[in-house]
């Protein structure tokens, strides 16, 4: 009983997991991904080719001394910040110190929801590390506007910005390949159900809930999710199971 139960909770969080994986965008290139149902999100329009960022020295609303410098797709230099994907420039008196926010190559695209996001990541020395978190958010009248939000909070070396931007906008309206098996499943339980009560009915001339196809297997399913549950949430400490 144990073994089943422990089957049918994780058989139960996979199915749900890849369901809602089905949503994600997934990355094709270091601006661009493509959702399961074929729309797709491509700065490459906003990437400037001559090794300078298409967004350069953007003010960070909360320091007069902090800048930074982002450029979709393609690695820029500036500064001390050398093939990267965003700078961080910081105006020391009397020289300017820069700090590589992340390259290319470190590129990851994360979906939640409707909202799409493009991170940055970078391994400094002495194990320290910096990301760059661009929300990236459909606005069909802008090119390409990016928002700096800054370092939050202070000294975690976490930035974050917002670009508004037309190539953001995709249509997310089509049927997902997790819809798709959500249709196929329901179909397959109707069919099961209609084509196995008239079985037991008809052939086995069954009566009452032995009508119900397997019925004596789906009435121990209640007491297989509570017992599920259980074990999930006392993470198998109970000892009540019988031992096999």
């Amino acid at each position: 009983m144990k073994r089943t139960v422990i089957l049918y909770v994780y058989f139960s969080f996979l199915i749900w997991d890849l369901v809602q994986s089905e949503d994600s965008c997934k990355k094709t290139s270091s601006c661009s991904c493509k959702f399961s149902n074929g729309a797709a999100i491509n700065l490459n329009q906003l990437s400037n080719t001559d090794q300078t960022p298409r967004f350069e020295d953007q003010p960070d609303p909360d320091s007069n001394a902090d800048m930074y410098s982002w450029n979709p797709c393609q690695p820029f230099n500036e500064g001390d910040c050398m093939d990267v994907a965003v700078c961080n420039v910081h105006n020391n008196i009397p020289n300017a110190s820069y700090f590589t926010l992340g390259d290319q190559d470190s590129a990851v695209f994360s979906t939640s929801g409707k909202v799409t996001k493009l991170t940055y990541i970078y391994a400094g020395t002495g194990g320290a590390q910096r990301s760059a978190e661009i929300t990236l958010t459909c606005d069909k009248d802008k090119e390409g506007s990016l928002d700096v939000k800054g370092e939050i909070p202070l000294g975690s070396g976490e930035y974050f910005f917002e670009l508004q931007t037309k190539y953001a906008c995709v249509d997310l309206g089509g049927i997902s390949i997790g819809t798709i098996i959500l249709i196929a499943f329901l179909c397959f339980i109707v069919v099961y159900l209609v084509l196995g009560m008239s079985i037991q009915t008809f052939v086995r001339k069954a009566s009452g809930k032995q009508r119900i196809p397997n019925y004596s297997l789906w009435s121990t399913v209640p007491g297989l999710v509570k017992d599920g549950t259980v074990f999930v949430v006392t993470r198998g400490k109970r000892t009540s199971y019988s031992n096999i």
